[in-house]
Protein backbone atom coordinates (compact mmCIF):
# COMPACT_ATOMS: atom_id res chain seq x y z
CA UNK A 1 0.00 0.00 0.00
CA UNK A 2 2.67 2.56 0.80
CA UNK A 3 4.14 2.00 -2.74
CA UNK A 4 1.16 2.43 -4.23
CA UNK A 5 0.24 5.70 -2.10
CA UNK A 6 4.17 7.18 -2.91
CA UNK A 7 3.82 6.65 -6.60
CA UNK A 8 0.24 8.26 -6.55
CA UNK A 9 2.08 11.59 -4.80
CA UNK A 10 4.52 11.31 -7.42
CA UNK A 11 1.84 11.64 -10.42
CA UNK A 12 -0.67 13.98 -8.07
CA UNK A 13 3.18 16.70 -7.92
CA UNK A 14 3.41 16.02 -11.93
CA UNK A 15 -0.06 16.79 -12.43
CA UNK A 16 -1.23 13.52 -13.68
CA UNK A 17 -4.34 12.99 -12.01
CA UNK A 18 -5.69 9.48 -13.81
CA UNK A 19 -2.79 7.85 -12.68
CA UNK A 20 -2.65 9.32 -9.00
CA UNK A 21 -6.13 8.44 -8.69
CA UNK A 22 -5.08 4.86 -10.07
CA UNK A 23 -2.62 4.48 -7.51
CA UNK A 24 -4.77 5.69 -4.61
CA UNK A 25 -7.30 3.23 -5.98
CA UNK A 26 -5.68 0.61 -5.48
CA UNK A 27 -3.98 1.37 -2.33
CA UNK A 28 -7.30 1.97 -0.94
CA UNK A 29 -8.28 -1.61 -1.97
CA UNK A 30 -4.80 -3.22 -0.40
CA UNK A 31 -6.04 -0.92 2.92
CA UNK A 32 -9.73 -1.98 2.74
CA UNK A 33 -11.45 0.88 2.50
CA UNK A 34 -9.81 4.84 3.22
CA UNK A 35 -7.19 4.81 5.86
CA UNK A 36 -5.28 7.03 8.13
CA UNK A 37 -2.19 6.45 6.00
CA UNK A 38 -5.01 7.51 3.03
CA UNK A 39 -5.37 11.57 4.91
CA UNK A 40 -1.77 11.63 6.22
CA UNK A 41 -0.47 10.60 2.13
CA UNK A 42 -3.41 13.57 0.71
CA UNK A 43 -1.89 15.91 3.49
CA UNK A 44 1.70 15.32 2.94
CA UNK A 45 1.01 16.13 -0.63
CA UNK A 46 -0.47 19.67 0.26
CA UNK A 47 2.52 20.05 2.09
CA UNK A 48 4.86 18.88 -0.73
CA UNK A 49 2.67 21.70 -3.22
CA UNK A 50 3.19 24.84 -0.33
CA UNK A 51 6.38 24.19 -0.29
CA UNK A 52 6.52 24.28 -4.22
CA UNK A 53 5.02 27.43 -3.93
CA UNK A 54 1.70 25.55 -5.42
CA UNK A 55 -0.82 25.52 -2.40
CA UNK A 56 -3.63 26.78 -3.97
CA UNK A 57 -2.40 24.06 -7.04
CA UNK A 58 -2.20 21.44 -4.42
CA UNK A 59 -5.43 22.40 -3.21
CA UNK A 60 -6.75 22.11 -6.67
CA UNK A 61 -5.03 18.79 -7.21
CA UNK A 62 -5.96 17.17 -3.73
CA UNK A 63 -9.53 18.46 -4.08
CA UNK A 64 -9.80 16.50 -8.19
CA UNK A 65 -8.10 13.36 -6.71
CA UNK A 66 -10.83 12.78 -3.99
CA UNK A 67 -13.78 13.59 -6.55
CA UNK A 68 -12.64 10.70 -8.81
CA UNK A 69 -11.64 8.69 -5.94
CA UNK A 70 -15.19 9.31 -3.98
CA UNK A 71 -16.75 7.66 -7.50
CA UNK A 72 -14.73 4.83 -7.25
CA UNK A 73 -16.76 1.73 -6.01
CA UNK A 74 -14.43 0.85 -2.87
CA UNK A 75 -15.72 4.06 -1.41
CA UNK A 76 -19.43 3.41 -1.92
CA UNK A 77 -21.03 3.60 0.96
CA UNK A 78 -18.06 5.38 3.00
CA UNK A 79 -19.73 9.20 2.78
CA UNK A 80 -17.42 9.95 6.70
CA UNK A 81 -14.50 8.81 4.83
CA UNK A 82 -14.85 10.90 1.77
CA UNK A 83 -15.88 14.22 4.07
CA UNK A 84 -12.46 13.44 6.05
CA UNK A 85 -10.71 13.74 2.64
CA UNK A 86 -12.47 16.92 2.13
CA UNK A 87 -12.15 18.05 5.30
CA UNK A 88 -8.30 17.69 5.05
CA UNK A 89 -7.86 19.47 2.07
CA UNK A 90 -10.01 22.58 3.27
CA UNK A 91 -12.93 21.72 0.56
CA UNK A 92 -15.23 22.28 3.68
CA UNK A 93 -18.13 22.50 1.08
CA UNK A 94 -17.92 18.97 -0.23
CA UNK A 95 -17.01 17.96 3.37
CA UNK A 96 -20.19 19.08 4.65
CA UNK A 97 -22.48 17.23 2.12
CA UNK A 98 -20.64 13.82 3.18
CA UNK A 99 -20.93 14.71 6.74
CA UNK A 100 -24.53 15.17 6.13
CA UNK A 101 -24.88 12.06 4.08
CA UNK A 102 -23.13 10.07 7.15
CA UNK A 103 -25.18 11.20 9.55
CA UNK A 104 -28.21 9.90 8.07
CA UNK A 105 -26.72 6.57 9.04
CA UNK A 106 -24.34 7.17 12.29
CA UNK A 107 -26.68 9.69 13.95
CA UNK A 108 -25.11 8.94 17.39
CA UNK A 109 -21.72 9.24 15.78
CA UNK A 110 -20.43 12.24 18.51
CA UNK A 111 -16.58 12.46 16.71
CA UNK A 112 -18.94 12.73 13.28
CA UNK A 113 -21.19 15.93 14.12
CA UNK A 114 -18.38 17.46 15.88
CA UNK A 115 -16.26 17.14 12.50
CA UNK A 116 -19.66 18.16 10.84
CA UNK A 117 -20.23 20.89 13.02
CA UNK A 118 -16.95 22.57 12.16
CA UNK A 119 -17.44 22.33 8.98
CA UNK A 120 -20.72 24.52 8.72
CA UNK A 121 -19.24 27.03 11.09
CA UNK A 122 -16.09 27.23 8.33
CA UNK A 123 -18.98 27.69 5.68
CA UNK A 124 -21.21 30.24 7.65
CA UNK A 125 -24.15 27.86 7.57
CA UNK A 126 -25.41 29.19 10.94
CA UNK A 127 -29.15 27.97 10.45
CA UNK A 128 -28.11 24.55 9.61
CA UNK A 129 -25.23 24.14 12.52
CA UNK A 130 -27.79 24.87 14.84
CA UNK A 131 -30.28 22.41 14.20
CA UNK A 132 -27.42 19.97 13.86
CA UNK A 133 -26.64 21.09 17.69
CA UNK A 134 -30.18 20.82 18.45
CA UNK A 135 -30.40 17.19 17.34
CA UNK A 136 -27.41 15.98 18.96
CA UNK A 137 -27.70 13.42 22.15
CA UNK A 138 -27.71 14.79 25.33
CA UNK A 139 -24.38 13.04 26.15
CA UNK A 140 -22.41 15.05 23.18
CA UNK A 141 -24.65 18.15 24.62
CA UNK A 142 -22.97 17.40 28.18
CA UNK A 143 -19.36 16.36 26.24
CA UNK A 144 -16.08 17.74 26.43
CA UNK A 145 -16.49 17.99 22.16
CA UNK A 146 -19.39 20.38 22.79
CA UNK A 147 -17.73 22.67 25.24
CA UNK A 148 -14.63 22.49 23.27
CA UNK A 149 -16.84 23.58 20.14
CA UNK A 150 -18.68 26.61 21.32
CA UNK A 151 -15.16 28.15 22.49
CA UNK A 152 -13.47 27.37 19.17
CA UNK A 153 -16.65 29.20 17.57
CA UNK A 154 -16.49 31.78 19.80
CA UNK A 155 -12.74 32.57 19.34
CA UNK A 156 -12.91 32.74 15.69
CA UNK A 157 -15.25 35.92 16.15
CA UNK A 158 -18.47 34.43 15.08
CA UNK A 159 -20.18 35.47 18.27
CA UNK A 160 -24.02 34.86 17.35
CA UNK A 161 -23.58 31.68 15.77
CA UNK A 162 -21.06 30.52 18.87
CA UNK A 163 -23.91 32.15 21.48
CA UNK A 164 -27.17 29.79 19.82
CA UNK A 165 -24.62 27.12 20.56
CA UNK A 166 -24.62 28.25 24.66
CA UNK A 167 -28.07 28.94 25.09
CA UNK A 168 -28.24 25.30 23.60
CA UNK A 169 -25.80 24.30 26.66
CA UNK A 170 -27.24 26.50 29.30
CA UNK A 171 -30.62 24.30 28.09
CA UNK A 172 -28.86 20.92 28.47
CA UNK A 173 -27.19 20.89 31.56
CA UNK A 174 -27.13 21.72 35.32
CA UNK A 175 -25.36 23.06 38.40
CA UNK A 176 -22.06 24.82 38.10
CA UNK A 177 -21.36 23.85 34.28
CA UNK A 178 -24.50 25.52 33.93
CA UNK A 179 -23.57 28.69 35.47
CA UNK A 180 -20.44 28.47 33.35
CA UNK A 181 -22.20 28.58 30.38
CA UNK A 182 -24.51 31.57 31.19
CA UNK A 183 -21.21 33.10 32.13
CA UNK A 184 -20.42 32.62 28.30
CA UNK A 185 -23.85 33.56 27.15
CA UNK A 186 -23.56 37.09 28.99
CA UNK A 187 -20.04 37.76 27.50
CA UNK A 188 -21.21 37.20 23.73
CA UNK A 189 -24.07 39.36 24.40
CA UNK A 190 -21.25 41.85 25.81
CA UNK A 191 -19.97 41.58 22.57
CA UNK A 192 -22.56 41.88 20.50
CA UNK A 193 -24.10 44.82 22.57
CA UNK A 194 -26.70 44.16 24.02
CA UNK A 195 -25.79 44.77 27.83
CA UNK A 196 -29.88 44.05 29.33
CA UNK A 197 -29.66 40.17 28.07
CA UNK A 198 -25.71 40.20 29.45
CA UNK A 199 -27.20 41.48 32.77
CA UNK A 200 -29.64 38.90 32.83
CA UNK A 201 -27.62 36.04 32.12
CA UNK A 202 -24.74 37.02 34.57
CA UNK A 203 -27.42 37.39 37.15
CA UNK A 204 -28.36 33.16 36.01
CA UNK A 205 -24.73 32.88 36.32
CA UNK A 206 -25.24 33.91 40.23
CA UNK A 207 -28.45 32.67 41.09
CA UNK A 208 -27.14 29.25 40.47
CA UNK A 209 -23.25 29.43 41.87
CA UNK A 210 -23.71 32.45 44.43
CA UNK A 211 -19.44 32.94 44.97
CA UNK A 212 -19.17 33.30 41.38
CA UNK A 213 -16.46 35.58 41.28
CA UNK A 214 -15.95 36.58 37.60
CA UNK A 215 -19.77 36.14 37.27
CA UNK A 216 -20.17 38.63 40.18
CA UNK A 217 -17.79 41.31 38.46
CA UNK A 218 -19.25 41.34 34.92
CA UNK A 219 -22.28 41.87 36.54
CA UNK A 220 -21.36 44.78 38.96
CA UNK A 221 -19.45 46.35 35.99
CA UNK A 222 -22.99 46.33 34.15
CA UNK A 223 -24.78 47.90 37.06
CA UNK A 224 -22.00 50.58 37.51
CA UNK A 225 -22.06 51.72 34.04
CA UNK A 226 -26.27 51.79 34.28
CA UNK A 227 -25.90 54.08 37.68
CA UNK A 228 -27.08 51.37 39.73
CA UNK A 229 -24.22 52.06 42.05
CA UNK A 230 -25.26 50.10 45.33
CA UNK A 231 -26.16 46.67 43.36
CA UNK A 232 -22.92 46.95 41.48
CA UNK A 233 -20.67 47.57 44.62
CA UNK A 234 -22.40 45.22 46.77
CA UNK A 235 -21.73 42.84 44.01
CA UNK A 236 -18.04 43.44 43.53
CA UNK A 237 -17.79 43.23 47.05
CA UNK A 238 -19.05 40.17 47.13
CA UNK A 239 -16.68 38.90 44.26
CA UNK A 240 -13.61 40.42 46.61
CA UNK A 241 -15.38 38.05 49.40
CA UNK A 242 -15.19 34.96 47.45
CA UNK A 243 -11.53 35.91 45.61
CA UNK A 244 -9.47 38.56 47.34
CA UNK A 245 -6.99 37.93 45.20
CA UNK A 246 -9.30 39.30 42.58
CA UNK A 247 -7.41 42.84 41.70
CA UNK A 248 -9.88 43.69 38.79
CA UNK A 249 -12.72 43.69 41.57
CA UNK A 250 -10.62 45.90 43.29
CA UNK A 251 -10.19 48.81 40.59
CA UNK A 252 -13.71 48.64 39.62
CA UNK A 253 -14.84 49.08 43.43
CA UNK A 254 -12.79 52.08 43.00
CA UNK A 255 -14.13 53.59 40.05
CA UNK A 256 -17.80 52.53 41.70
CA UNK A 257 -17.32 54.67 44.37
CA UNK A 258 -15.64 57.23 42.25
CA UNK A 259 -18.86 57.37 40.41
CA UNK A 260 -20.66 57.93 43.59
CA UNK A 261 -18.31 60.78 44.99
CA UNK A 262 -16.86 58.55 47.53
CA UNK A 263 -13.27 59.68 46.89
CA UNK A 264 -11.78 58.34 50.03
CA UNK A 265 -12.89 55.02 49.44
CA UNK A 266 -11.88 55.13 45.88
CA UNK A 267 -9.09 56.38 46.47
CA UNK A 268 -8.11 53.52 49.13
CA UNK A 269 -8.96 50.82 46.51
CA UNK A 270 -7.01 52.56 44.15
CA UNK A 271 -4.09 52.53 45.88
CA UNK A 272 -4.81 48.90 46.84
CA UNK A 273 -5.26 47.94 43.14
CA UNK A 274 -1.56 50.11 42.04
CA UNK A 275 0.13 48.08 44.79
CA UNK A 276 -1.19 44.37 43.45
CA UNK A 277 -0.71 45.17 39.44
CA UNK A 278 1.82 48.19 39.35
CA UNK A 279 -0.34 49.48 36.68
CA UNK A 280 0.86 53.58 36.20
CA UNK A 281 -2.44 54.40 34.69
CA UNK A 282 -4.03 53.29 38.61
CA UNK A 283 -2.33 56.91 39.88
CA UNK A 284 -3.65 58.88 37.29
CA UNK A 285 -7.09 57.99 39.10
CA UNK A 286 -5.91 58.24 42.33
CA UNK A 287 -4.74 61.75 41.24
CA UNK A 288 -8.10 62.92 40.50
CA UNK A 289 -9.69 61.21 43.68
CA UNK A 290 -7.04 63.33 45.64
CA UNK A 291 -8.21 66.42 43.83
CA UNK A 292 -11.60 66.01 44.57
CA UNK A 293 -11.09 65.56 48.11
CA UNK A 294 -8.38 69.03 47.50
CA UNK A 295 -5.65 66.54 49.05
CA UNK A 296 -3.45 68.52 47.03
CA UNK A 297 -0.34 67.55 47.88
CA UNK A 298 -1.05 64.01 48.24
CA UNK A 299 -2.31 64.26 44.17
CA UNK A 300 0.75 65.81 43.23
CA UNK A 301 3.08 63.04 44.79
CA UNK A 302 1.47 60.72 43.25
CA UNK A 303 0.78 61.70 39.40
CA UNK A 304 4.74 62.81 39.78
CA UNK A 305 5.61 59.14 40.67
CA UNK A 306 3.28 58.94 37.52
CA UNK A 307 5.74 60.74 35.23
CA UNK A 308 8.74 58.98 36.34
CA UNK A 309 7.54 55.73 35.48
CA UNK A 310 6.23 56.49 31.90
CA UNK A 311 5.53 59.95 29.91
CA UNK A 312 2.04 60.20 31.63
CA UNK A 313 -1.16 61.27 29.46
CA UNK A 314 -2.36 64.55 28.49
CA UNK A 315 -4.89 64.34 30.93
CA UNK A 316 -2.56 63.67 33.93
CA UNK A 317 -0.43 66.47 32.48
CA UNK A 318 -3.28 68.60 32.66
CA UNK A 319 -4.52 67.76 36.17
CA UNK A 320 -1.25 68.37 37.76
CA UNK A 321 -1.05 71.71 36.51
CA UNK A 322 -4.86 72.57 37.79
CA UNK A 323 -3.55 70.96 41.02
CA UNK A 324 -0.89 73.63 41.45
CA UNK A 325 -2.95 76.44 39.71
CA UNK A 326 -5.17 75.81 42.81
CA UNK A 327 -1.80 76.02 44.90
CA UNK A 328 -0.89 79.38 43.56
CA UNK A 329 2.05 78.00 41.50
CA UNK A 330 1.30 79.85 38.18
CA UNK A 331 4.59 79.72 36.60
CA UNK A 332 4.75 76.09 37.06
CA UNK A 333 1.77 75.03 36.31
CA UNK A 334 2.28 76.71 32.66
CA UNK A 335 4.71 74.04 31.28
CA UNK A 336 2.36 71.30 32.57
CA UNK A 337 -0.37 72.28 30.49
CA UNK A 338 1.82 72.86 27.74
CA UNK A 339 2.88 69.65 27.80
CA UNK A 340 -0.75 68.26 28.08
CA UNK A 341 -1.55 70.05 24.88
CA UNK A 342 1.70 68.67 23.34
CA UNK A 343 0.27 64.91 23.89
CA UNK A 344 -3.19 65.81 23.28
CA UNK A 345 -4.06 68.84 21.26
CA UNK A 346 -7.71 67.87 21.81
CA UNK A 347 -7.09 68.89 25.34
CA UNK A 348 -9.13 72.04 24.68
CA UNK A 349 -9.89 72.34 28.35
CA UNK A 350 -5.96 73.26 28.98
CA UNK A 351 -6.11 76.33 27.36
CA UNK A 352 -8.65 77.34 29.73
CA UNK A 353 -6.32 77.08 32.48
CA UNK A 354 -3.64 78.48 30.63
CA UNK A 355 -5.90 81.98 30.25
CA UNK A 356 -6.31 81.61 34.34
CA UNK A 357 -2.31 81.03 34.72
CA UNK A 358 -1.44 83.54 32.51
CA UNK A 359 -3.72 86.32 33.87
CA UNK A 360 -2.46 85.72 37.33
CA UNK A 361 0.74 86.74 36.20
CA UNK A 362 -0.99 89.61 34.74
CA UNK A 363 0.41 88.53 31.69
CA UNK A 364 -3.03 89.70 29.44
CA UNK A 365 -2.38 89.10 25.72
CA UNK A 366 -1.10 85.67 26.50
CA UNK A 367 -4.45 84.99 28.42
CA UNK A 368 -6.45 86.21 26.05
CA UNK A 369 -4.26 84.24 22.93
CA UNK A 370 -5.21 81.29 25.20
CA UNK A 371 -8.68 81.67 25.85
CA UNK A 372 -9.28 82.31 22.09
CA UNK A 373 -7.29 79.27 21.55
CA UNK A 374 -10.34 77.62 23.49
CA UNK A 375 -13.02 79.21 22.17
CA UNK A 376 -12.11 78.25 18.72
CA UNK A 377 -13.06 74.62 19.20
CA UNK A 378 -15.75 75.40 22.38
CA UNK A 379 -19.19 77.33 23.32
CA UNK A 380 -18.21 80.34 25.45
CA UNK A 381 -19.03 80.33 29.08
CA UNK A 382 -19.61 83.69 30.59
CA UNK A 383 -17.01 82.67 33.17
CA UNK A 384 -14.31 82.98 29.78
CA UNK A 385 -15.91 85.96 28.30
CA UNK A 386 -15.35 87.93 32.10
CA UNK A 387 -11.85 86.58 32.10
CA UNK A 388 -11.58 88.20 28.80
CA UNK A 389 -13.24 91.29 29.27
CA UNK A 390 -10.75 91.95 32.52
CA UNK A 391 -7.56 91.03 29.98
CA UNK A 392 -9.18 93.64 27.66
CA UNK A 393 -9.80 96.34 30.51
CA UNK A 394 -6.46 95.89 31.71
CA UNK A 395 -4.59 96.04 27.97
CA UNK A 396 -6.45 99.66 27.75
CA UNK A 397 -8.61 97.92 25.04
CA UNK A 398 -12.49 98.93 26.40
CA UNK A 399 -14.27 98.72 22.99
CA UNK A 400 -13.43 94.94 22.88
CA UNK A 401 -13.79 94.65 26.75
CA UNK A 402 -17.72 96.15 26.25
CA UNK A 403 -18.22 93.62 23.53
CA UNK A 404 -17.13 90.46 25.04
CA UNK A 405 -18.82 91.55 28.39
CA UNK A 406 -21.98 92.96 26.70
CA UNK A 407 -21.58 88.56 25.44
CA UNK A 408 -21.25 87.22 28.63
CA UNK A 409 -24.48 89.32 29.81
CA UNK A 410 -26.43 88.14 26.98
CA UNK A 411 -25.70 84.23 28.40
CA UNK A 412 -26.16 85.05 31.72
CA UNK A 413 -28.73 88.11 32.76
CA UNK A 414 -28.08 88.18 36.14
CA UNK A 415 -23.87 87.30 36.41
CA UNK A 416 -22.45 90.12 38.43
CA UNK A 417 -19.22 90.36 37.34
CA UNK A 418 -20.29 90.18 33.42
CA UNK A 419 -22.60 93.57 34.34
CA UNK A 420 -19.58 94.75 36.40
CA UNK A 421 -17.27 95.00 33.46
CA UNK A 422 -19.56 95.51 30.97
CA UNK A 423 -20.03 99.08 33.48
CA UNK A 424 -16.46 99.53 33.77
CA UNK A 425 -15.83 99.37 29.69
CA UNK A 426 -18.54 101.67 29.32
CA UNK A 427 -17.52 103.97 31.48
CA UNK A 428 -13.67 103.75 29.93
CA UNK A 429 -15.26 104.82 26.74
CA UNK A 430 -17.55 107.17 28.08
CA UNK A 431 -20.57 105.29 27.02
CA UNK A 432 -22.89 107.20 30.09
CA UNK A 433 -25.86 105.75 28.63
CA UNK A 434 -25.01 101.78 28.74
CA UNK A 435 -22.43 103.02 32.53
CA UNK A 436 -26.32 104.54 33.91
CA UNK A 437 -28.05 101.30 32.60
CA UNK A 438 -25.64 98.72 34.49
CA UNK A 439 -25.41 100.94 37.40
CA UNK A 440 -28.91 100.49 37.94
CA UNK A 441 -29.49 97.08 37.52
CA UNK A 442 -26.31 96.66 39.98
CA UNK A 443 -28.21 98.44 42.39
CA UNK A 444 -30.49 95.78 42.88
CA UNK A 445 -28.00 92.67 41.81
CA UNK A 446 -24.72 93.75 44.47
CA UNK A 447 -25.24 96.76 46.48
CA UNK A 448 -21.56 96.70 46.91
CA UNK A 449 -20.43 96.36 43.26
CA UNK A 450 -23.13 99.30 42.52
CA UNK A 451 -20.96 101.65 45.60
CA UNK A 452 -17.37 100.82 43.81
CA UNK A 453 -18.88 101.57 40.29
CA UNK A 454 -20.63 105.10 41.41
CA UNK A 455 -16.78 105.32 43.18
CA UNK A 456 -15.00 104.85 40.49
CA UNK A 457 -17.17 107.07 38.13
CA UNK A 458 -16.67 109.90 40.36
CA UNK A 459 -13.00 109.58 40.36
CA UNK A 460 -12.85 109.64 36.49
CA UNK A 461 -15.18 112.74 36.95
CA UNK A 462 -11.98 114.49 39.33
CA UNK A 463 -9.36 113.16 36.55
CA UNK A 464 -11.63 114.99 33.90
CA UNK A 465 -11.87 118.42 35.99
Amino acid sequence: MEEQLACGLDAAREGRIDAAVGCFAEGIQLAGGISVEIRSALERLLVVCRDMGMDSAGHEVASNLIDNLSAEPVLAGQPYEVALLYDAVGQKEKACHFYKLAMASEPCNDPLRFNYLSALVEVGKAGEMLDVFEAATERFKRSRSADLLASWVRDRGRYREALQLYQVLVEATEGPQKARYQLAAGLLFESLGDEGRAKQAYAAAVSLKPDYAYALLRLAQIEGAGYNLSDAIKHCRQALETDKTMAQATALLGWLYYRRGDYDEASENYRQYYEASGITSTLERMGNCYYALARYYEAEHVLKEMHTKCEGTSQSWMLLGQILLKQGRFSEAIPLLEKALQLGPGMNDAYRFLGEAYSALEQYQEALDAYQSYLEKAAPTPEILVDMAHAYILLDRADLAQETSAEAVDLSRCHVFARQYLALAALARDDRATFEAELSIMERLDPQIHEALKDAAEEEEEEEE
